[in-house]
């Protein structure tokens, strides 16, 4: 149902794969699937552009900050999909839904060369305004800030996910061990680079007074 690829690198794509039972009892419940980003891990909004479902992020990105320049507090991705949007589409083999992720730098360590990221299972939930033959029920704990944005649903209902594990991503990781060789290598890249611009001044340097010379003559 949930799944990571791939699971090793910087750059990785969430992918959801939902199979929708079309035969509800409560036909004006909205589809949810929430997904709790760990710190580590970066969404990009702009990069959720789905005609099938709309999104929204609660909590700060910070999508330029390394790792160790964030609060060590999660984001979380609400994904809603409305009855209007589910009878626009075929859904006899379930829904798709591809989110990019990415990770933030994290800071290098003596001797480790990558470290691993858990993201939990999605949470599934519907929810519709309150309807006579649709007894509340009980809803396993959604975090405030996602409650607050549902204040106008009375009726939430948890979806059982079938027991997917929590998913897990391996991170490249710098480390202090190779520092003396990197700052090495970029002093001496950047005083080679200057040593170019000098060669290519003086050349068009000279270039620009031999034509003159020949002008002149």
């Amino acid at each position: 149902m949930f799944s990571l690829h791939p699971i090793i690198g910087y750059h990785t794509t969430l992918s959801t794969h939902l199979e929708i039972n079309q035969t509800s009892d409560f036909p004006e419940y909205t589809l949810y699937i929430l997904y709790t980003i760990p710190p580590h891990v970066i969404v990009d909004p702009f990069e959720l552009n789905d005609n099938h479902a709309s999104f929204k992020v609660f909590g700060k990105s910070h999508l330029e900050l390394p790792l160790s320049a964030v609060n060590q507090t999660a984001t979380y991705l609400l994904l809603s999909i409305s009855p209007d949007l589910e009878d626009d589409l075929d859904i006899t083999s379930g829904l798709f839904f591809d989110i990019p992720l990415h990770v933030r730098y994290g800071l290098p360590s003596l001797g480790s060369s990558d470290y691993t990221i858990t993201i939990d299972t999605p949470k599934i939930f519907r929810a519709c305004h309150h309807h006579a033959a649709a007894p509340s029920q009980p809803m396993a704990s959604l975090p405030d800030i996602v409650l607050s944005s549902l204040s106008s649903l009375t009726h939430l209902e948890d979806i059982e996910s079938n027991g997917t594990p929590s998913l897990r991503l391996t991170v490249p990781l710098g480390n202090l061990v190779d520092l003396p060789l990197v700052e090495t290598g970029t002093v001496g890249i950047i005083i080679l680079a200057f040593l170019w611009l000098i060669h290519c001044s003086r050349a068009v340097s000279q270039k620009l007074r031999e034509r003159e010379r020949h002008k002149r003559e």
